[in-house]
């Protein structure tokens, strides 16, 4: 493909906001054509904030034929989009979850699977953040021997930097395990390269007035032997440190990432080693990503299939909540 590849981001909240200056900064391949928003003052600020045309509604930026469609819209409304998207015939970059249930997320696999044409992936966008990547450049070459357990812990704070559709059911489909967490599950399932066998979970709902949970505790064996840990809150009460910490222990080392940006690996030797990345930037590594797979015709590093995988380790956490018992992946 010699042309700019033309890209419409559809939603322009949290993340959306995020993929449209991503988008803005890799001119030299893309032509950013707009982006939707229903709310008129919204859309008018984005407009004026990335000089892009803003649409207000799905189906007036498709018709503008563009060839990429990043979505970025409340999860009940993930699937209908790139739907609509690989109807017109758009390569495809969603959101997590993908949709509002994981049939959805299955659907839409199978959906893009019909065309070999059409790149398609879902937005695990912090496994772009250099820090990671150097992570998974460690365990994938056995530095530190193979892996042994992975431990991931969040807090963020729940108060209006969430959207406010995130508290309801019908819109989210879950609350912080499927908002949040659901990278973090990612991140677990990249790092062990293995399939979850044993899924123990609980939620909870500590700001009542709302139908979803904003905690998370879970525990997951694999098959490969390796086990790992979930545990994140996203409350309403202040948060004066933001937490973001992911633990891997191998046979012969161990890595801590702090944040998203600070590195520190030992090794059986007693050597320890310590780097700090850039809290930025992972956005626009993702951008470039998507691109240059459908300029050169490659497989994007986060395929539609590993966003199944991620709602259905989230969705068996729900289960074993739901129904009190461990599950048992082997049985079900």
């Amino acid at each position: 493909m010699t042309n700019k590849i033309r890209v419409g981001v559809f939603g322009a909240g949290v993340a959306g906001h995020h993929h449209i200056e991503a988008f803005s900064r890799i001119s030299e391949s893309v032509e950013l054509v707009g982006f939707t928003e229903i709310d008129d003052v919204r859309r008018l600020e984005i407009q004026n904030e990335f000089d892009v045309a803003g649409y207000d509604s799905t189906e007036s930026l498709i018709a503008a034929e563009i060839n990429l469609g990043v979505v970025a819209l409340p999860h009940d409304q993930l699937f209908e989009c790139s739907v609509a998207l690989y109807d017109a015939g758009c390569h495809l970059l969603v959101e997590k979850p993908m949709g509002n249930t994981l049939e959805q997320a299955k659907r839409l696999v199978e959906i893009y699977s019909q065309n070999d044409d059409l790149v398609a992936s879902v937005s695990f966008v912090h496994r772009f953040r250099p820090v990671f990547t150097k992570v998974y450049s460690l365990l994938a070459n056995k530095i530190l021997g193979s892996v042994v357990a992975v431990h991931e812990h969040f807090m963020h704070p729940g108060d209006d930097r969430v959207p406010k559709w995130v508290w309801d059911s019908s819109k989210s489909g879950g609350g912080i395990l499927l908002y949040s967490g659901i990278h973090n599950i990612d991140r677990i399932l990249w790092f062990v390269n293995g399939e979850a066998t044993l899924i123990n979970g609980l939620i909870g709902k500590h700001s009542h007035e709302f139908d979803v949970e904003d905690g998370v505790c879970a525990n997951i064996r694999f098959d490969n032997g390796t086990y790992s840990s979930l545990v994140g809150n996203q409350p309403f009460a202040v948060v004066p440190t933001t937490i973001s910490r992911t633990e891997v222990y191998c046979k012969e080392g161990t890595i801590t990432v702090s944040n998203g940006t600070e590195l520190t690996y030992a090794n059986s030797n007693g050597e320890i080693f310590e780097e700090r990345y850039d809290s930025v930037g992972h956005f626009e590594y993702q951008a470039n990503n998507i691109v240059n797979s459908i300029m050169n015709g490659e497989k994007p590093l986060v395929s539609l299939i590993d966003g199944v995988r991620a709602y259905e380790l989230a969705d068996n956490i729900y289960k074993s909540y739901w129904n009190q018992m461990t599950i048992d992946c082997d049985n079900n």
